[in-house]
This record gives C-alpha cells, sequence and structure tokens, in this order.
C-alpha cells in the first residue's frame, strides 16, 4: 500500500513538473509572438527620411538608397525598417559604399518612425587624369588628397591637374593620392604662385617622391616630398626676384628641392 502511494506521488510530481515545463513554453510561444507581431505595427516602421548636407548629389537617390536597403527581413522574421530594428552601422556603411563622394554620415533615429541623415560631400578640389586624357579618363580628388570619383577631363584652369607617373595601379581606386599633409602643401604652393600671378597647371607625381610643377609660362618647379612648402615658395620668390629678374620668361626650370639651394636654367 505504501508503496502505491509513493509511485502515484512521483507521477503526480512528474505531471506537475511537465505541466510546469509546457505553460513555461507556451508562455514562452505567445510573448515571442506578441514581441513579432509589435514590430509590424505600421507606426513603427519607418515612414519618413529626411537628409541634409546634400549638394551635388541627389538627396532623391540618397532616400531611395536607404530605403532599399531597410528592405526585407532578418533571419526571415523581423523587418528591417522598424525604427528600433533598423541598423545604423549598416545604413552609413550602405551609403559610403554607395556614394564615394559623401566624406562623413551622421544618422539619428526620430521616434516613432522617422530617419534624420546628415551629409558631409568631398569637396573637388583636384583632377587626377591618366596619360592620354583628354581621350582618358580623370577622377576627381578632393581637399585631403583622397581619389574618390571619375570625372570628365576638363580643359583651362577649372581644376589644378595631377599625372602619377608612378606604378599605383587603376586610376580610381578610393585611395589617397599623396599623404595628406603633402597634398594640402601642394594646394598652398600652388595658392601662394597665384598669388604672385604664376599659375600652376599640372602636377607630374614621379617616382622617388618627386613633384614636377608645370607653370601657365610653360617652365616647371621641382620640389620633392622632403620639402617644406612655404620655405621652398619663399626661396622660390627670392630668386624670382633677385637672381632671375627679367629672365623669368627665358625659365625652362627651378630646382627647389634641396633646401635653401635654388636651381634654375
Amino acid at each position: 500500500m505504501r508503496k502505491d502511494i509513493l509511485k502515484s506521488s512521483k507521477r503526480l510530481k512528474k505531471k506537475r513538473f511537465f505541466l510546469k515545463i509546457l505553460f513555461l513554453f507556451v508562455l514562452f510561444l505567445i510573448v515571442c509572438a506578441c514581441a513579432v507581431w509589435s514590430l509590424y505595427i505600421p507606426k513603427f516602421r519607418i515612414q519618413n527620411i529626411s537628409v541634409a548636407g546634400a549638394e551635388i548629389l541627389s538627396v532623391e537617390k540618397i532616400i531611395t538608397n536607404i530605403s532599399d536597403s531597410l528592405k526585407g527581413k532578418y533571419v526571415f522574421i523581423i523587418p528591417k525598417n522598424h525604427i528600433l530594428v533598423a541598423s545604423k552601422k549598416e545604413i552609413i556603411e550602405n551609403l559610403l559604399n554607395s556614394f564615394p563622394r559623401i566624406k562623413d554620415v551622421s544618422l539619428e533615429k526620430d521616434f516613432p518612425n522617422s530617419l534624420s541623415i546628415k551629409i558631409k560631400e568631398r569637396k573637388s578640389e583636384a583632377l587626377l587624369c591618366a596619360e592620354d586624357s583628354p581621350l582618358g579618363e580623370c577622377a576627381y580628388v578632393d581637399e585631403d588628397g583622397f581619389v574618390f570619383e571619375k570625372a570628365p577631363y576638363f580643359s583651362g584652369e577649372i581644376f589644378l591637374k595631377f599625372f602619377d607617373e608612378r606604378d599605383v595601379g587603376n586610376l580610381v581606386s578610393d585611395r589617397q593620392l599623396l599623404p595628406e599633409e603633402q597634398f594640402k602643401g601642394l594646394v598652398d604652393f600652388k595658392n601662394y604662385l597665384f598669388k604672385e600671378n604664376i599659375k600652376i597647371l599640372i602636377i607630374n607625381l614621379k617616382e622617388d617622391g618627386i613633384y614636377e610643377l608645370q607653370t601657365g609660362e610653360s617652365w616647371v618647379i621641382l620640389l620633392n616630398e622632403r620639402n617644406n612648402f612655404r620655405i621652398a615658395f619663399e626661396n622660390l620668390k627670392t630668386a624670382l626676384d633677385f637672381s632671375i629678374k627679367e629672365n623669368q620668361k627665358k625659365l625652362e626650370y627651378i630646382d627647389l628641392r634641396f633646401g635653401n639651394k635654388v636651381f634654375y636654367k
């Protein structure tokens, strides 16, 4: 009799345990179903996207790009365009990959269903062109010396043009043309000369860090990556004002690569 009571008690405990597990499992399923259902409430699905900072790029194309990236679901269930689920990182990376002109992106979620995008575009400071331009191709170079987007060939003085004679591969490859400090130094040097009525139209980048600057007067300035560009300009100005003077039109080149020593022909 006692054994029967013990067996009955054990069966009852097992049954209660099983029912408890079943209850918790059903409760879990209900919670999950409610959570998934809440993700499909239209009010919390992204409906409004605003873009600020676009000057050259099309706002419509940017919005379309973001909308396309929000299509679909994660793990076949979770909608990508829910305000709480939408991935800032994924949207920003997609924009940077799709629009090379975008330099920086910030994104804010505005509850319950809006996104605010702020972009900073790269400024076209110069062109990098193939040696056979204008038949060949060119690319825009931004203010930091970054090659970012294919460009048409512009004749005249609209853009400073770089021709890269180094072995660096493709013309456009989302790459740094020169270290930022070097690039800005060359642009500053060009601007210093412009104030002295000397125009630099083309800069050839040669092996061993040599820069060959072609002036509008058809003579050449030689610099290298070790130059202090401000000091090089002062040396050039001194040579033009005192040593060369009226012979400037007969110049073939001025070599400023050797510190305060200036060589010219």
